[in-house]
């Protein structure tokens, strides 16, 4: 016979908002960093550190509860998703923190110099590697079918960009309110959203064509529990930027608080679609081998 679906409890709910707290953090500075060095744009890099380097690795650990269970996930780097993201970032922090260092007024005497530059070029694979790690993490995932997806190893880092050039156009905005810059930004933005819209519109239309169970998570994403909010995603991470981007390239001037705005909004409808995404995760149900029951029920479906 076959056992029911089952959703996972670990992420995204309770103690697992601090993981999913982590993931965006994460996703979010390492995505500011990889764009600030493209650039040349040394403020928003020291964005993108603080947030990947202090803030993912904080969530971690109160996630974890206790400091020794952040030291055990060093053991297993060649078997575990989870150990290789440890590795990367605690690899990331000192690198980076050579590059970074001396523009805050520390290590002064490191600036521009071969160190530096050694330690920022080692920073920016590990950045990379940390922004899509998080989606081969879920995608390691075999029992949850809708995680088990290898569309989410592309997700994941399109939307980390999108974040980080949100967060750098937030403050941008908000902080120094220099409108060259957001042009700048900008100018990325509106290549990465569509690329990101692409992606999700794959996305699920590759989850509605898999197993059962998959189609029982899509059912909750975009038509059940979760539909409110992951709409909601959509429009503010991905449709509404896209749109204040077009508008204000082509056809009228937007005034800069109403760009942080959406910048915020965006910033808000990525963590919430990254929510959403753990949340509607199902185990894939159990059958007894000698079972003849199907486990591709429809009854899930609204009557």
């Amino acid at each position: 016979m076959a056992v029911g679906y089952k959703f996972q409890t670990q992420w995204g709910k309770n103690r697992g908002l601090l993981l999913l707290l982590a993931m965006y953090t994460g996703a979010m500075g390492g995505g500011a960093y990889l764009i600030s060095i493209y650039l040349g744009y040394i403020t928003g890099a020291i964005i993108g550190f603080i947030l990947l380097a202090i803030g993912k690795p904080v969530f971690h650990i109160l996630f974890l509860g206790r400091p020794e269970r952040f030291l055990r996930a060093f053991s297993r780097p060649n078997s575990s998703w989870i150990s290789r993201g440890i590795w990367g970032l605690t690899l990331y922090m000192p690198s980076a923190g050579l590059y970074i260092a001396p523009n805050i007024g520390i290590l002064t005497w490191l600036k521009g110099s071969m160190i530096s530059q050694i330690g920022l070029w080692i920073s920016i694979p590990l950045a990379f590697f940390l922004i899509i790690y998080d989606g081969f993490l879920l995608v390691a995932s075999k029992g949850i079918a809708i995680w088990n997806n290898s569309l989410l190893a592309i997700l994941f880092p399109v939307a980390a960009l999108i974040s980080g050039i949100g967060v750098l156009i937030f403050y941008s905005a908000y902080f120094i309110g220099i409108e060259e810059f957001i042009k700048i930004f900008e100018q990325y933005e509106l290549t990465i959203l569509l690329i990101g819209a692409f992606t999700i519109a794959t996305y699920l239309y590759s989850v509605n064509y898999a197993d059962t169970t998959s189609k029982y998570s899509l059912h909750h994403l975009t038509r059940g529990h979760y539909a409110s909010i992951f709409w909601f995603a959509i429009l503010t991470a991905i449709a509404l930027p896209i749109l204040a981007n077009i508008l204000g390239r082509y056809i009228i001037e937007i005034p800069t608080i109403l760009i942080g705005l959406v910048a915020l909004l965006e910033l808000i409808g990525d963590l919430l679609l990254k929510y959403t995404i753990l949340n509607v995760g199902v185990y894939r149900p159990m059958v007894d081998s000698w079972s003849k029951e199907s486990i591709y029920d429809e009854s899930y479906k609204v009557r």
